[in-house]
């Protein structure tokens, strides 16, 4: 059975902090595994879109991969011209 979004985000908070991860990019077989889902619909996205944020996660989602990622400055750089 499919896992819900927060357990899912749980999941991923949980992994991205055993492994000290700032990022993490999946390709998008990978979030079909992750989540457990054989298809992944437009309102599942939004809804675990907003369950990451709760967690303080952001995440893309592209063509080829989806990219999660901690809301901090965790790379800071100095921009100059």
């Amino acid at each position: 059975m499919a896992k819900n979004a927060r357990d899912i985000a749980v999941d991923i908070d949980g992994f991205m902090k055993k492994k000290t991860l700032n990022v993490w990019t999946l390709s998008w077989a990978q979030l079909y595994e992750v989540t457990e889902r054989e298809r992944i619909k437009p309102a599942f996205l939004e809804d675990f879109r907003a369950t990451l944020k709760n967690n303080g996660l952001e995440i893309t989602y592209g063509i080829n991969a989806i990219v999660i990622h901690r809301d901090s400055n965790f790379g800071p750089q100095e921009y100059m011209l």
